[in-house]
């Protein structure tokens, strides 16, 4: 594998106070430090009105599900982010496909 491509995070650039309640489920980043891959993130997009009309299908089953929601909703125009992970050592690769996007 020379890059992993995957979402930086569960929901929209979330609220100053949303990373310190949800974290454990919402961020996508940790786990690349703990195995010591280089990753860098960046815009991808941004929540749309579609997106904000999907929110009423998202499921509530759950206090992780429901804090995702919440933090969501009202989020129009905030960016989406995409992160790139490489394994050690290969971080240069990481780097040309942060740059192509």
């Amino acid at each position: 594998v020379d890059v992993l491509l995957c979402p930086a995070n569960v929901m929209p650039a979330p609220p100053h106070d949303a990373p310190l309640l949800i974290s454990p489920a919402a961020s996508y980043t940790a786990l690349f430090n703990l195995l010591d891959f280089g990753a860098g993130v960046c815009k991808a997009g941004t929540w749309s009105k579609e997106d904000e009309k999907a929110l009423n299908h998202y499921p509530t089953s759950d206090p992780w599900y429901t804090m995702a929601k919440g933090f969501s909703e009202n989020s129009i125009g905030l960016p989406l982010g995409v992160q790139v992970a490489a394994p050690p050592f290969h971080e240069e690769a990481m780097l040309r496909v942060l740059v192509d996007i």
